[in-house]
């Protein structure tokens, strides 16, 4: 009702928000903008990363941003973080051994297998080249509860 009566008087300019093309009261200035830049471009926080100069901004300069906006600013004027890439490790695959018998590979893991509650030990044994289970044995837990 009071839409419809504000558009019949003043027209469809009524419903646009009255604050549109104004900055926002908490948004930061843009002469902390131009710091911000400035002081990222000098020697003294060249090599920090985005993070880091956030956090050394608030310590040295009492300049106190979030890290989007930090983030945001210095993408925006084309500052890269300069963040050390990690060569990936890859990770390779041991080869099965050519011929039965020459690896057996022995395991065993304690749980409570029944609902008992009682701690077994499974001990299990499989052959590397075929992938074959060799053997396998149950066996109660002899050691104490306060080691699980």
């Amino acid at each position: 009702l009071r839409l419809k009566k504000g558009v019949e008087h003043q027209g469809a300019a009524f419903v646009i928000h009255k604050n549109r093309g104004r900055k926002p009261s908490h948004s930061l200035s843009d002469s902390d903008r131009e710091k911000i830049i400035a002081l990222k471009r000098s020697d003294k926080y060249q090599k920090a990363n985005f993070l880091h100069y956030q956090e050394l901004l608030q310590k040295h300069e009492k300049i106190y941003v979030s890290y989007p906006m930090v983030y945001r600013i210095l993408t925006q004027a084309g500052i890269t973080s300069p963040k050390q890439k990690r060569k990936r490790k890859d990770h390779h695959l041991r080869k099965r051994n050519p011929r039965e018998g020459m690896m057996v590979q022995m395991d065993a893991s304690p749980f409570a297998w029944f609902l008992d509650g009682v701690i077994y030990n499974l001990h299990g044994a499989i052959d590397d080249a075929a992938g074959k289970v060799l053997g396998l044995n149950m066996k109660k837990n002899r050691m104490p509860d306060w080691l699980f």
